[in-house]
């Protein structure tokens, strides 16, 4: 209960992400053995795999991006609504210091949630050790092959490279992830002070409107 309490409140990353055993080419094609029949369609296969991890890598880091900038205008927009709220208006009312009181509670934790959901977006899009195929390699590693052994080979050394990058992508997704987590937090804040102040102007009706039953029953 505790722990989802925190969760709730702070959510974290819960241990390391899974490191993935990295092999070697040689490795690969000595597991996949001498197949003739099936080295096209491993190619193929190998080729889906490759580029479904670059566009789960590429999605990851354009969500990161999104929240960046949302993030960035959100926190203008209750600045400038807390400059407002501060300085045009130097006379003090019940009403307006509720309302200041109000606005720097919203304003300290939505911070603090934003700043974090910037925090991990950065985290997100931050350059890592990503390993990409090297044209100048197949040229170098695959020229004498014949047909078959080639599609083997190619196959195995895209296998290599995207075997190599599931650590890197998977980290990159759960730091997004997080930066989802604490950018939702903020945007929730920011709804529940909002319907407050809106519900505000009717709670002495509401009121009265208890009383009344109290009263009567």
């Amino acid at each position: 209960m505790l722990r989802k309490i925190r969760e709730f409140f702070w959510p974290l990353l819960e241990g390391e992400p899974p490191k993935q055993n990295d092999s070697s080419v040689d490795i690969i094609l000595y597991k996949l053995g001498e197949n003739q029949e099936n080295a096209e369609r491993l190619l193929e296969i190998s080729k889906d795999i490759c580029e479904a991890e670059n566009k789960r890598l590429n999605t990851v880091e354009a969500k990161a991006t999104t929240i960046l900038g949302a993030t960035g205008l959100i926190v203008v927009l209750i600045a400038n609504f807390g400059k407002s709220l501060f300085f045009e208006d130097s006379h003090s009312t019940p009403d307006k210091d509720f309302a200041v009181y109000l606005f720097s509670i919203i304003f300290s934790l939505s911070i603090i949630y934003f700043s974090r959901a910037v925090y991990f977006a950065i985290k997100t899009i931050s350059r890592r050790g990503y390993h990409k195929i090297n044209p100048n390699e197949l040229i170098s590693n695959f020229k004498h092959d014949t047909k078959w052994t080639y599609d083997m080979r190619i196959a195995a050394f895209i296998l290599d490279k995207t075997q190599k990058n599931f650590s890197i992508v998977n980290e990159k997704v759960d730091y997004m992830v997080m930066a989802q987590e604490y950018f939702k937090r903020g945007i929730l804040i920011i709804l529940f002070v909002a319907i407050i102040l809106s519900l505000k102007p009717f709670l002495p009706f509401l009121l009265n409107f208890l009383q009344a039953i109290h009263a009567k029953y």
